[in-house]
């Protein structure tokens, strides 16, 4: 099948915006996909800020009782 100059001009103004819709939407979804990414980490960042802070010498005298266990 062979195309007049003007359907082939036709057919690219329609290839091009099939193109521009595909990335368009593509970016869409990727930015809709990086959101919700975001939001999930903000809320895993809050829930840790929220957990208290550790005692080093009790982690220490745990620890060198599970040495002291596991040495033995």
């Amino acid at each position: 099948m062979s195309m007049t100059p003007v359907d082939f001009l036709i057919w690219c103004d329609g290839y091009a915006a099939g193109i521009g819709h595909g990335l368009d939407r593509g970016r869409e979804l990727a930015d809709a996909e990086a959101a919700a990414r975001h939001r999930r980490a903000f809320t895993v960042v809050q829930a840790m800020a929220r957990i208290p802070e550790r005692d080093a010498e009790a982690d220490r005298a745990a620890a060198a009782r599970r040495e002291a266990r596991w040495s033995a």
